[in-house]
């Protein structure tokens, strides 16, 4: 059988009559509308979606904060603005306030923030006839006492511009919190100045600082970079018995009468510099400083002998009865020995109870600073740095670390009681996986030694007088930690120790 179509069906009759008597449903006028509100429809998105984007930072959380703490935020941020930059970026003051109206407006009214001025004299451009940018910064910092910083020329290299500026800061000189020099051909009177910086430049006569002798709030003076002679200081008018900050690059003779001056001394530092003979001498006797809290050495390697080394010299010619921090600090390349002797006379001369005792880059055996650590009970807070150098020794051994346990090991070779029995916080620098020390040299400092060493302090023993260690700071160089073995350290921080690893 054959199948056939009933109908018969002309197709290309049938799509002639189809292409010449049926057009679109909708005339072309309506269908290009049609197409013109999409084409709108897709710019609207565009445009909306431009906006939500500009917009993100609305439901940013810095948003939700209150004002008060955004302008903490703002003082820790702000340092020093350089108005003689060709850069926004170097006064953070006027870059916070160009972010958006809000904060322009916390800005502006936090007047601090405007009152830290840099000025570099010698950047100053010649062809602009006024320096705007600083009427601005004094304007908006009303009141507020100033911090100046000012670098370049001397007085008598000074053009007429330059002086205008000079004469606009003298105009303030009432509100003058905290001076920076290059010459000492300042201003006399500064009712506010709290904190004096010296830098680079040396004083032949201590009769210079005369000019600062109704400075009456006066209470820091640092020199920096330079030598101030320490002769003749008996004559000298300078507010001695108002510092409670001194900063210096020299100990010589006269070194014990400058303490004795400075009466009311709460802070030392120290800088050790490359200086002719006679700028390290030690005092005879012992120059004694009642209110001296902290001490600060910086040390270098020098061609003195180790009797003149700044170490030898300052342990030997003070005593420091009311002593509470001890730092001391070197440069990589020191190498000089460690002063056990005279830093030994030094402790039992002051009958100091020291709390904050900081080593860093010092070349000392495991046995000194253990020895050290025993004769200061009252260690509270103890930061060790090794130094990088391969042929030094490193303090920072097993058996000390060890030595620090508060229950140590029945098997350990440690001593019974822990080393420092009140020992709250700890920072140590570890320098490599290898330990120089004495005690099992060659031996690699185990991280289950350091996670117990915190289990072992992380609770108070009253039996023993071991107390709590709050604090453990722990600095990996050239190791990797493995982040499973210290995975028990955690719980540790939810029980209220502060653990932070950092390699």
């Amino acid at each position: 059988m054959v199948f056939r179509l009933r109908t018969n069906l002309n197709f290309v009759e049938l799509r002639a009559r189809l292409r010449s008597e049926h057009g679109p449903a909708h005339p072309k006028a309506q269908t290009d509308g049609a197409l013109s509100d999409v084409d709108r429809d897709i710019e609207d998105c565009k445009a909306e979606r431009n906006i939500r984007r500009a917009c993100a930072f609305s439901i940013s959380p810095i948003r939700t904060l209150p004002n008060e703490i955004l302008l903490r935020i703002f003082d820790f941020s702000c340092d020093m603005n350089e108005l003689t930059s060709k850069t926004v970026i170097t006064m953070p003051a006027l870059s916070i306030a160009m972010v958006c109206s809000r904060w322009r407006s916390l800005s502006r009214a936090e007047p601090a923030l405007w009152s830290r001025v840099c000025l570099k004299i010698q950047s100053m451009s010649p062809n602009l006839p006024n320096f705007h940018i600083l009427d601005l910064f004094l304007e908006t910092s009303k009141q507020s006492p100033l911090t100046i910083e000012m670098t370049g020329r001397r007085i008598r290299d000074l053009g007429p511009r330059h002086l205008t500026v000079c004469s606009t800061l003298v105009a303030h000189a009432h509100l003058w919190k905290q001076l920076t020099v290059l010459h000492q051909e300042v201003y006399n009177h500064f009712p506010l100045l709290e904190a004096l910086l010296l830098v680079a430049f040396f004083m032949h006569s201590p009769d210079i600082l005369d000019r600062f002798q109704n400075a009456s709030r006066l209470r820091s003076l640092s020199f920096a970079g330079f030598v101030f002679p320490l002769a003749n200081l008996s004559q000298s008018r300078f507010v001695w018995n108002q510092l409670t900050l001194l900063k210096l690059s020299t100990h010589s003779a006269g070194m014990k009468t400058l303490l004795e001056m400075c009466g009311g001394l709460a802070e030392l530092q120290l800088c050790e510099y490359n200086l002719l003979e006679g700028f390290y001498e030690k005092c005879t006797p012992p120059a004694t400083t009642p209110a001296l809290k902290t001490l600060s050495l910086t040390l270098r390697q020098t061609p003195q002998p180790e009797s003149e080394s700044l170490a030898e010299v300052v342990f030997t010619s003070m005593t420091c009865p009311a002593l509470t921090s001890l730092l001391i600090g070197a440069q990589t390349d020191y190498k000089r020995l460690w002063p056990e002797g005279s830093l030994n006379d030094f402790i039992s001369r002051s009958s100091f109870h020291l709390t904050t005792l900081s080593i860093k880059c010092i070349p000392l055996s495991e046995s000194h600073l253990i020895d050290l650590l025993c004769r200061l009970p009252s260690l509270l807070d103890l930061t060790i740095e090794a130094s990088g150098a391969s042929d030094v020794k490193n303090p920072i051994t097993p058996f000390l670390i060890r030595s620090l346990h508060a229950l140590p090991p029945m098997n350990c070779a440690a001593p019974s009681s822990v080393l420092v029995p009140k020992l709250q916080k700890l920072d140590l620098s570890i320098t490599g996986p290898i330990s120089d020390g004495e005690e099992g040299e060659g031996e690699e400092i185990d991280d289950k030694d350091l996670i117990d060493m915190g289990y072992g302090q992380s609770t108070t023993d009253y039996e023993t007088g071991t107390a709590c260690l709050r604090s453990v700071f722990l600095r990996f160089k050239n190791r990797v930690i493995n982040e499973e073995t210290y995975m028990p350290i955690r719980y540790l921080e939810k029980a209220g120790l502060n653990v932070v690893l950092q390699a």
